[in-house]
């Protein structure tokens, strides 16, 4: 994976995201740097009636479609690397200055922290970016789009349910309808992302559910306890 800085485009896109979430102040203050996503295919992979799905295991409904017959052209045999233009992961990493140029010329195949990654004009936010926005406001008011649920929720949020209006203990007073934003237990922890179906003053109406979940810790650590038992049986 070739890693790199965020250009004119991408730093436009990710300084208005953090504006949204209330974190512009962050954005100069922490190291990003982005990736392609790309998938490895060979010749055997393809058929004439089937295309290429690329699928970022971070975010839903990011799955791309590439065409078979363009990919074809460029086979031989061997396994090759196709980067998609129009996602792309953005990454945080440790702010070494000095260092910069000389570790992103080594070509490393991982480094940083995922935090979301860039669909065409959008950044989509990951559990991780959920982390960082609600560490910013620790200390102050809550100052982004976010809802609060009560425990019962709250286990059903890991499991991937939608939420009840009922569930709700507090929320955000500005959110818009069909809108991103951090879902949070009874003691402030990030649970998930989701999106809303109403807006704010509308997100208390019972029995009807409200958030869509979107993402949710239970399947991100799922999956990633699940790479790390493949990676063990690999080994053995």
């Amino acid at each position: 994976m070739e890693y790199r800085f965020p250009n004119a485009m991408e730093e436009t896109i990710l300084k208005r995201s953090f504006s949204n979430w209330n974190i512009f102040e962050l954005y100069d203050n922490e190291k990003i740097i982005i990736a392609y996503i790309s998938s490895t295919v060979t010749k055997t992979n393809l058929s004439k009636k089937t295309d290429l799905q690329t699928f970022n295991p971070d975010i839903r409904d990011t799955t791309i479609l590439v065409d078979s017959q363009d990919m074809r052209k460029n086979l031989d045999g061997k396994q090759n690397q196709i980067n998609n233009s129009n996602l792309r992961k953005v990454y945080l990493w440790d702010r070494r200055p000095e260092h910069d140029d000389l570790l992103l010329s080594w070509h490393p195949v991982l480094m940083g922290i995922q935090i979301g990654i860039i669909k065409s004009k959008k950044f989509l936010p990951g559990l991780n970016f959920a982390e960082m926005v609600l560490d910013y406001h620790k200390n102050t008011k809550l100052e982004f789009p976010y809802i609060v649920v009560n425990n019962k929720a709250a286990n059903l949020v890991c499991f991937g349910r939608d939420i009840l209006g009922s569930s709700l203990i507090s929320c955000y007073d500005k959110i818009k309808g069909n809108q991103l934003l951090i879902i949070l237990n009874e003691n402030h922890e990030v649970l998930g992302l989701g999106r809303s179906r109403f807006a704010s003053p509308l997100l208390s109406r019972p029995k009807i559910i409200t958030v869509d979940t979107v993402e949710n810790i239970g399947t991100f650590y799922l999956q990633n306890e699940n790479k790390d038992n493949k990676s063990l049986v690999d080994i053995q």
